[in-house]
């Protein structure tokens, strides 16, 4: 394989991300200062400093669109975390009921690269974390 080969689809996948995350002006019931530490958290991940992300999620099971969103972005490209379609969707499934429409994108480009298989692992996943409010789903 040619490593200087450009992924077009990743391409947009990390620009895609780099919007949600710029435009930080956005609320979707929560307060600013949730949206600002959710971009903080953010820039802080790498998978050698798991503090962050486990702060990130913690907010996004607290109902925060930008941080499930963020989440979800981040299992699309294997970014601070190991690529995990079946954790994208999870995470863009509860962004898009606290109201991000835009994550209705992700959850299309993720439901493309995944098997039928690993789409009702996804759905039983979302049903599981939502009646267990989110016990044991990291």
């Amino acid at each position: 394989m040619n490593h200087s080969t450009v992924n077009p689809i990743k391409t947009l996948m990390r620009l895609t991300l780099c919007l949600f995350v710029l435009n930080s002006h956005l609320s979707f019931a929560t307060s600013d200062e949730q949206i600002k530490q959710a971009n903080q958290l953010y820039q802080q991940l790498s998978l050698s400093n798991e503090e962050p992300l486990k702060q990130l999620k913690q907010i996004a099971k607290q109902g925060n669109a930008r941080a499930q969103s963020i989440l979800g972005w981040m299992y699309v490209n294997g970014e601070g975390v190991l690529q995990d379609y079946v954790k994208a969707y999870l995470w863009f499934s509860f962004a898009l009921v606290q109201g991000d429409e835009k994550v209705k994108d992700g959850l299309a480009i993720v439901q493309g690269e995944m098997t039928s298989s690993q789409i009702e692992q996804a759905q039983a996943l979302v049903a599981e974390c939502r009646e267990n409010q989110f016990k044991g789903c990291d």
